[in-house]
């Protein structure tokens, strides 16, 4: 079904948010992904052990700012980068409380080895601290796919 007031100018404008990224602009957004997911992760630690629970927000920051980034990189959609960046958002999670387990345990862990064969009993004695934190990263994970798995709608205004 055509829209007869908006001019042909504008349906060709329209295009290239529906076309395929090209492969280079999609291997740099999951490039960037990995990038949200270590230095994301390492910040989120930092802000778990400044702030407590409340730095798990930092997870939801992740997920928002690494999808912002990455649709601007590859300019439409693409499944392979949100997927990309769902998962650089758990592995910034684990990445955060690996490096809460390593600073404020006791006794602490030698090495992040140890502290990552310690995490089934953070989250056994910690209950209250892995909800939020996964629940932060969900919102995170969410909002990066809304960013990149989904196509932008435009919606033509009638006067």
């Amino acid at each position: 079904m055509s829209n007869p007031f908006i001019s042909p100018a504008t349906a060709q404008d329209a295009t290239p948010a529906t076309t395929k990224p090209a492969s280079i602009r999609i291997a740099a957004a999951i490039l960037w992904a990995i990038v949200v997911a270590v230095v994301g992760g390492l910040a989120c630690g930092w802000l778990i052990m400044r702030f407590g629970e409340w730095g798990s927000v930092g997870l939801w920051a992740c997920g928002v700012i690494g999808g912002y980034v990455a649709r601007k990189i590859t300019g439409c959609r693409s499944r392979a980068v949100a997927i990309a960046l769902v998962a650089a958002c758990v592995v910034a999670l684990l990445l955060a409380e690996t490096w809460w387990i390593r600073r404020n345990w006791n006794p602490p862990p030698q090495d992040w080895a140890g502290a990552i064969r310690l995490l089934p009993e953070f989250a056994e004695r910690f209950h209250i601290s892995v909800f939020i934190a996964v629940l932060f990263c969900a919102f995170g994970a969410h909002s990066g796919w809304l960013q990149m798995g989904r196509r932008y709608r435009r919606v033509a205004v009638e006067d």
